[in-house]
């Protein structure tokens, strides 16, 4: 047995030794697995931290170190908010506070990481961004010890949408700083155009006007086409107003004449000249338009198709010195599109440059570039276009001998058929050239000359004024030319001036016309001025915004929101502004109207029964009542006459608004009318309208002639003097009615005012002195009514009641 248990205990130490050596093995492997996982986070190309549940720092790879520059000796058990931005810091802590408790959420969240100080200024330099995850850390028993977090650096990405956000800015500004000049331009020929009697003349200044309105619309295609290439939007290119350059729903859906348009342009294109006033058509190159009369109506934008072909005609003329450019239409063989060639013998296109022509801000060569100029936008922005109608574009060119643009647009078939039942006409070829070398190249020597002027004409007080606030004069004159015939117009350079015109004059403009991009201060801070600290309603004084500014929508938004009445973008129509500015005028004038009628009908409504104003507002022109029962009421101040004898003026006027002022207050308060103030006399009545009985009206009037005592005692007057009133009151029949028309006046006839007016002069001071009807009429003690006060009486000669205070 002695060798058994031996044999046992030996084989147990030799079984406990080997446990002992797979666990130091399995502690080893764990070790190791555990350095590795060490090295793997340290040198992630992720950036990787651990907190613990105080979220403090215990864990920071090289890769975060790298990107903040800051070392993990420098950050070890810091709080992790200390770290971030300011932004972030509430977000970021509640999510790793969630993490902690167990509570699962949104996977990934943005977080900005602060940078050890650099050299930069720009505070988005001084940050770094991330997107991480988070996770909950746990021990060997499930316990949770903190936070992992796995990041992804994107701090190039937000630099970039910041980069973004200022090229919109600045596009924002360019975009109104071209289009500023072009509303003049268009804004002034218009008017000119109006009053120019000799017709090439009137002819000439239509097409500065029409080449200001392409060059503004290239403008607004270069904001667009620079948004769709950042943005990377895409577009149908087979579906009639799909989102392009040209923007969603921009496209108008009229009944275009394609004939009409191409003779439109080639005559537009044979008298245009470049920057340096030379023809842009060469004298050598014939342009012919070998367009049918009578082609297939196409559904489209009749504006942005004329476009498209005075882009490639123009185009055509940049690159062909010598020959022709022809222009023939057909249809396809299916007659479902209708197709434009536009042929010519210039210096054609270069194979590979065919690829890339139509992309924005591309041209065949440098060479090219700088013997022709342009910005390369010509044809991206026709090839837009005609995508957006659901048509094609495309050309076929040999270097050396010429090119052909073909513009390719859906038809209809019911077009098709009307165009062909018309009858035939001739082909003949209409040539442009002779045309082009007559008027438009030759200048006299005053064209030079600026021939408009504007002045506001002379106003009467029925004027209406407008402030017109824009920094451009140019624009300052466009508003004039447009409104100075039927308004007067008072100008403001800017926006500081504008909010001087407030201080410097003694009235109000009656509209104010505000341009929203201005130096120093712009228009949506004026407007803010206006509304917020001189606090002007949009009703006392309507503001119409005048901007080019982009996006329309946003624009109209903030000006709507800031208290705008309208918003009108620039450039104008002459017509709609006038129609814009005629509206907020006409409703001004309606509120106003509207305003002086409340306050005349609440004037009313004070010196006047509600019953007769309303007799009145009926259109009745002579008013008499007769009354079976009225209570009348007679006071005035005891003493007057001595007392105006040795106070002064000033002193008695002031004592009458106080007594009179304290007096009015109790009239509404218990129901009785004002009928007259004579001097120190204050005279009411009670009962002239009929809805309640004599008893009521008395004691109402009673009331008041009670309290009319009480507030006398509160009233300070003169020094030296003393204040008492006497009150005199009457009960029975009297007539009344409205005299005057100018000031109606409510006036009060009969025995019964004269039997009151006795009353108060026969009565003794600091009382209410009733006639025997007036008690009568009191068909409950006064001790009974809710004044809670007595009632003591005496007969004397002249029969009269007394009613005082206890």
């Amino acid at each position: 047995s002695t060798i058994k248990l031996s044999c046992s205990a030996a084989l147990a130490a030799i079984r406990h030794a080997n446990s002992l050596a797979e666990a130091r093995k399995s502690r080893m492997k764990s070790d190791l697995i555990a350095d590795d996982l060490q090295r793997m986070i340290k040198g992630s190309a992720a950036p990787i931290l651990v907190v613990d549940n105080a979220y403090r720092v215990t864990i920071w790879n090289d890769k975060l170190a790298t990107l903040t520059g800051l070392q993990f000796a420098q950050v070890v058990s810091m709080r992790i908010s200390d770290l971030l931005s300011s932004e972030c810091k509430d977000e970021v802590t509640a999510i790793f506070a969630a993490r902690k408790d167990g509570t699962a959420g949104s996977n990934l969240f943005q977080c900005d990481f602060k940078i050890s100080p650099t050299d930069a200024d720009d505070e988005v330099e001084n940050l770094i961004s991330l997107v991480m995850s988070a996770s909950a850390r746990r021990d060997a028993d499930g316990n949770i010890v903190g936070i992992v977090g796995i990041g992804q650096d994107t701090t190039e990405v937000t630099r970039i949408r910041a980069i973004e956000e200022k090229k919109d800015q600045l596009m924002a500004v360019v975009s109104h700083e071209l289009k500023s000049p072009l509303h003049g331009i268009i804004g002034l020929t218009e008017s000119l155009t109006q009053y120019e009697k000799d017709n090439r003349r009137k002819d000439q200044l239509k097409m500065v006007k029409s080449c200001a309105n392409r060059l503004l619309d290239l403008v607004s295609n270069i904001m667009q086409m620079s948004k769709l290439r950042r943005k990377g939007e895409q577009r149908d290119d087979t579906t009639v107003g799909s989102e392009s350059v040209l923007g969603k729903g921009v496209l108008r859906k009229d009944p275009v004449d394609v004939s009409s348009i191409l003779a439109e342009v080639c005559m537009l294109v044979s008298n245009a000249t470049d920057k340096a006033m030379k023809p842009i058509l060469n004298p050598l190159v014939r342009l012919e338009n070998k367009a049918p009369k009578h082609l297939p109506i196409v559904e489209g934008d009749s504006y942005k198709i004329t476009q498209v072909f005075y882009n490639l005609l123009t185009n055509s003329c940049k690159f062909c010195t010598s020959g022709s450019i022809t222009v023939t239409v057909g249809l396809n063989g299916a007659k479902d599109r209708l197709e434009v060639s536009i042929a010519d013998t210039g210096v054609g296109i270069a194979a590979d440059a065919v690829r890339r022509i139509f992309e924005p801000f591309e041209q065949e060569s440098n060479e090219s570039k700088r013997s022709f100029g342009g910005i390369g936008l010509g044809l991206a922005i026709s090839k837009e276009v005609v995508e957006a109608h659901g048509g094609k574009i495309s050309v076929q060119s040999t270097l050396g001998k010429g090119s052909t643009f073909t513009v390719s647009l859906p038809v209809t078939a019911e077009a098709v058929e009307l165009a062909e039942s018309m009858p035939p006409e001739g082909t003949q070829p209409r040539t442009m050239g002779a045309v082009r070398r007559q008027s438009l190249t030759r200048r006299d020597s005053d064209s030079a000359s600026f021939p408009f002027t504007c002045s506001t004409r002379n106003s009467d007080e029925e004027t209406t004024v407008i402030l017109s606030v824009d920094d451009d004069i140019v624009n300052q004159e466009v508003i004039k030319s447009a409104l100075s015939d039927r308004y007067q117009i008072h100008v403001a350079m800017n926006g500081f001036e504008a909010l001087d015109y407030f201080t410097t004059r003694s009235k109000l403009p009656d509209l104010i016309l505000l341009d929203v991009m201005m130096p120093g201060m712009d228009g949506f801070e004026v407007l803010k001025n206006i509304r917020e600290e001189k606090k002007i309603p949009p009703s006392t004084l309507p503001i119409i915004m005048l901007s080019a500014m982009e996006p329309i929508d946003k624009a109209i938004i903030q000006s709507l929101k800031t208290g705008a009445n309208d918003y009108v973008s620039k450039p104008f129509d002459p017509d709609i502004l006038k129609a814009r500015v005629r509206t907020a005028a006409e409703m001004k004038r309606l509120r106003h109207v509207e305003n002086e009628s409340f306050h005349y009908s609440r004037l009313l409504h004070d010196i006047l029964p509600i019953h007769i104003v309303d007799r009145l507002v009926m259109g009745e022109k002579c008013i008499s009542e007769r009354h079976d029962s009225v209570s009348m009421l007679f006071s005035d101040i005891v003493g007057w006459t001595p007392m105006s004898e040795s106070v002064p003026t000033h002193q008695l006027i002031g004592l009458l608004n106080d007594l009179f002022s304290a007096f009015d207050e109790l009239t509404e308060k218990h129901g009785v009318f004002k009928a007259e103030t004579i001097g120190d006399a204050y005279i009411v009545a009670a009962g002239h309208e009929g809805q309640t009985g004599p008893s009521d009206a008395t004691l109402r009037v009673v009331e008041f002639g009670l309290e009319m005592l009480e507030k006398v005692k509160t009233i300070r007057p003169p020094s030296g003097m003393q204040l008492q009133i006497r009150v005199g009151i009457h009960t029975g029949p009297a007539y009344s009615g409205v005299v005057g028309t100018k000031v109606p006046k409510y006036s009060f006839f009969g025995d019964s005012v004269n039997t009151s007016a006795r009353m108060e002069t026969m009565g003794i001071p600091g009382c209410i002195n009733l006639s025997t009807a007036a008690r009568e009429a009191l068909t409950t003690d006064i001790a009974a009514c809710r004044s809670g006060r007595s009632i003591d009486s005496w007969l004397g000669l002249s029969g009269v009641a007394l009613v005082r205070r206890d």
